[in-house]
């Protein structure tokens, strides 16, 4: 595994947006004066970033602007994965078959972030079980991640033919050396 974990600035730059735009947050509860310089900064999509800023930042947002709300993560991660399934990933990820959607969009994660690995397991004619393997050690948000990772994968799914996708998702292993499991089942 790569010693410093990254990720590309696509994934922060909507973050960090946000939290130009809420001046009056405490975000410093959250923030480390390394995340302010990147904040204050023109984020470029195409930068690699400290996944440690990612987590925090992301963490922020989630603790005072969505007031710890599940739901508005679920509504964010939806409408950052239609905005993908619009843009340039599109011809990518829009596949007809969930199967071959859920592979592609775990091949473009690999462009995003340069730390972890993901698995597909076909579990049945209509699902499948993504894990999320060698993450290394979350400083905290873990549990927002799974939520966030498993909306895109859920929204990925309907929009290539599953019809009333169910997701389930957990935490396996131990702390420093989590998994994250993601089951999809759809008609």
């Amino acid at each position: 595994m790569t010693a410093e974990r990254k990720c590309k600035g696509s994934v922060i730059v909507d973050m960090a947006k946000i939290v130009r735009q809420f001046k009056d947050q405490p975000w410093d509860e959250y923030l480390k004066p390394e995340d302010w310089e990147i904040v204050n900064a023109m984020v470029i999509p195409t930068v690699w970033y400290p996944i440690e800023t990612y987590q925090r930042i992301g963490l922020a947002v989630y603790k005072l602007i969505a007031k710890g709300n599940p739901e508005v993560v679920r509504s964010f991660g939806r409408a950052a994965m239609a905005e993908m399934l619009q843009g340039p990933y599109r011809y990518h990820l829009e596949r007809g078959n969930p199967f071959e959607a859920v592979q592609k969009f775990m091949d473009l994660r690999k462009t995003l972030f340069n730390f972890s690995r993901m698995e597909m397991e076909k579990t049945g004619d209509q699902s499948l079980r993504v894990r999320i393997l060698e993450l290394g050690d979350f400083e905290t948000g873990l549990d927002v991640f799974l939520l966030l990772a498993g909306v895109h994968f859920q929204h990925l799914v309907e929009h290539n033919g599953g019809k009333d996708v169910k997701l389930e998702t957990r935490q396996e292993g131990n702390p420093g050396d989590r998994e994250l499991v993601l089951d999809l089942k759809w008609n």
